[in-house]
């Protein structure tokens, strides 16, 4: 994708005209992420979305304000001595989310909570939460069709989409946040989740350069037994 076209558009319309070298690196990684699952545009605008209020816009991992203080999950767990608070690029909650997160991922995330804050584990999460319904039980296909169409369709599906995560809890703004990284997306040239290199030149055509084998031609004997039955017939 021109990546350049692509942080040009949210530096204007998002980030008062300035981009962190740190938010510029979250953004580029959860787009690898996309590109490296075919990930729709729409679906990856609401992703970003997504991170960017999670994380009070800093687009790193962070740990939820107050460690889950008197909420039900802020209690330190006995057996593992670790308090299940939010953590990431969106706030994995709960023990039994840790648990069943981490058994998803291959990744013991029930020990080590802290794992979450590591951006290239917190990617994954948040990509399989919302493309999986590993959140609330509603998935990014629940709400979302991939295909742009115009910016009231869109906003009204990305309302519909917060349910993913936590019910309707800011749907509006998160809303018009993947409004803007929709349509940052499509000037960037990408298309759902194909990488597009921005060469300047037309792109190449790669085609099947693999010729058919040669057949053999036959040995001496065969080919004295095919002149006799030509002869013949």
């Amino acid at each position: 994708m021109n990546k350049k076209a692509f942080f040009d558009s949210i530096r204007a319309a998002l980030f008062d005209g300035k981009l962190s070298g740190a938010q510029v690196h979250g953004l580029e990684l959860l787009i690898a992420e996309g590109d490296k699952r075919l990930t729709g545009n729409e679906s990856l605008a609401y992703i970003l979305a997504t991170a960017t209020w999670e994380t009070a816009w800093t687009l790193k991992p962070i740990a939820e304000y107050g460690k889950g203080k008197g909420r039900k999950y802020g209690v330190r767990d006995p057996r593992t001595g670790k308090v299940y608070y939010g953590r990431g690029y969106v706030q994995l909650t709960w023990d039994f989310n840790y648990k069943k997160m981490g058994d998803w991922l291959g990744i013991d995330l029930y020990a080590n909570p802290d794992l979450a804050m590591v951006a290239e584990t917190a990617v994954k999460i948040i990509f399989e939460g919302m493309e999986r319904g590993m959140f609330t039980g509603k998935k990014l296909a629940d709400y979302l069709d991939d295909v742009d169409e115009s910016d009231e369709a869109d906003f009204a599906e990305f309302k519909a989409a917060r349910r993913i995560v936590n019910g309707t809890d800011r749907d509006d703004e998160i809303g018009r946040i993947a409004l803007k990284y929709e349509k940052a997306l499509r000037l960037s040239g990408r298309t759902g989740g194909a990488v597009l290199i921005d060469t300047g030149v037309a792109p190449v055509v790669v085609v099947d350069t693999f010729a058919p084998p040669t057949p053999k031609k036959p040995s001496g004997l065969l080919r004295l037994i095919l002149t006799i039955i030509k002869a013949t017939f």
